[in-house]
Parts: C-alpha cells; structure tokens; sequence
C-alpha cells in the first residue's frame, strides 16, 4: 500500500508539475504574444507618425515650390510690364525729339530763307 501510494502521489506530483509547467508556458506565451502584439502595435504606430512626417514635409516643399513659382511669375510679369513701359517712354521721347527736330529743321530753313530775302533786298537797294 506504501509503495502504491508513493507511486500516486509521484504520478500525481509528476503530473501537477507538467500541467504546471504547461500552464506557465502557457502564461509565458501569452505573456510573450501580449508583449509582441504591443511591439507591433508601437512600431506601427511609429510607422504611421514617420509617414504622416514625410508627408506634411512634401506639403511643405511642395507648397514652398509653388510659392516660389508663383513669385518669380510675378517678378517676370513686373519686368514684362516695366520693359513696356521704358519702351513706350522712348517711343514717346523719340515722337517728340522727331517733332522738335523737325520744328529746329524748319526753323533752320527760315532762317536761310530770311537770310536769302534780306540778302536779296540788299542786293537790290545796291543796285
């Protein structure tokens, strides 16, 4: 009977020991997936936070691009304008340099003719 119940209690404690050591190793598993499910979890969210990073940092290199684009279209537009209007300035100028040089000509031409009849009448009082 000793040895009966030596035995029991041996397969007993045996077998409380395995479901024991199953039972931890269960725990520890879960332990370890819990623990892994967590490290996912974190490396996803970083993931998602260094992409949204990336992407706001784009926005702004393309937001900047297009504001540089922007303003050199404008810096353009405002050359465009001021060559115009210099360009008209000396078409006007020009207008009016022709129309006093013109008027200088003619006056010039006066003169001579002037120059030419007082000429004339002294010739002919000489005479």
């Amino acid at each position: 009977m000793k040895k009966e119940k030596v035995r029991r209690r041996g397969r007993e404690e045996r077998e409380r020991d395995e479901e024991g050591e199953g039972k931890k190793e269960r725990e520890m598993k879960k332990v370890r997936e819990r623990e892994r499910d967590r490290a996912e979890e974190t490396e996803e969210r970083e993931m998602k936070k260094e992409k949204e990073k990336v992407r706001e940092r784009e926005e702004r290199e393309t937001g900047a691009e297009e504001t540089e684009e922007r303003e050199m279209k404008k810096a353009l537009k405002e050359k465009v304008r001021e060559r115009e209007e210099k360009r008209e300035e000396r078409d006007e100028e020009g207008s009016e340099g022709e129309g006093k040089r013109e008027r200088e000509r003619r006056e010039r031409e006066m003169k001579k003719a002037l120059k030419e009849k007082v000429r004339e009448r002294e010739e002919k009082r000489e005479r």
